[in-house]
């Protein structure tokens, strides 16, 4: 009897994950669209590159073209596998060669780093989206799972820490509707602060990934639609859209694989 059950949970969390990753795609396929319309003008993960760099305005177009492919391949299953990879490869790049410098020449604490952290979650997490797909390269499960929770955790952390640190200025990015704004900037550092910190236990890990799927999807209805409703024909609300439902995805694999790593 708990045989079957495990084995019923098993293929329960593997469907789960594997809708998530095809949502996934979905998300870097919009994201890479925005960012081959918009080239240079969109600024979020290939920021400007550097001027010496032959044909110069041309490159945000080309890697948002790539990640717009990759991201349909993902989302279509064909080839899942080695175009999550080809995703974790360019965003990966992204952070070494544009945001990384940037970062530690401002050496302050503040949106650079922020970036860092967030596309290195991104990166790691398109790896784990790798492994719901079956195929080669082999992936240790285990490693890839550890290196996605902490990336992740490390992102989670530090936004809560800029939430609380700048909490006026985010409070801008809400809907002018919603009220006792400061309070729900505050909270949402809290939020996500304990998120981070939930993902590094191995007794918390899955409900910390569950819950803060939960809260990017909040995040996603309560901000992110509002804020590209008010202004369709630019591109940072639409990549908003695209990376919020990425990262959401994100959460909810890696609360599957948490749990398939505890009961594997």
């Amino acid at each position: 009897m708990g045989d079957q059950l495990g084995r019923d949970r098993h293929a329960r969390d593997a469907r789960l994950a594997g809708t998530a990753a095809r949502i996934f795609g979905t998300a870097i396929a919009l994201v890479g669209l925005v960012h081959a319309i918009f080239g240079e003008a969109a600024t979020r993960l290939f920021p400007l590159w550097p001027d010496v760099l032959p044909g110069r305005p041309y490159w945000a177009h080309a890697a948002g073209l790539a990640l717009g492919v990759f991201g349909t391949m993902v989302a279509l299953g064909r080839r899942p596998r080695e175009a999550a990879l080809g995703i974790a490869g360019i965003v990966a790049l992204a952070v070494l060669a544009l945001h990384l410098p940037r970062a530690v020449e401002s050496a302050a604490p503040g949106n650079a780093w922020l970036s860092v952290l967030k596309f290195s979650a991104l990166a790691a997490g398109a790896i784990l989206v790798a492994r719901v797909f079956p195929g080669r390269p082999h992936l240790n499960g285990a490693v890839v799972t550890r290196l996605a929770a902490w990336l992740l955790a490390a992102f989670l952390a530090y936004s809560g820490y800029v939430h609380l640190r700048h909490t006026a200025a985010v409070t801008r990015l809400l809907p002018a509707w919603m009220p006792w704004q400061m309070f729900w900037v505050a909270f949402t550092g809290v939020a996500l602060i304990a998120g981070g910190l939930g993902l590094l236990v191995a007794r918390t890990a899955r409900v910390a990934a569950t819950l803060t799927s939960v809260m990017i999807a909040g995040f996603f209805v309560l901000v992110h639609i509002p804020r590209t409703l008010n202004d369709v024909t630019g591109s940072t609300g639409w990549l908003e859209l695209g990376e919020s439902t990425a990262y959401c995805m994100l959460a909810l694999i890696l609360a599957t694989a948490v749990r398939g790593e505890r009961t594997g």
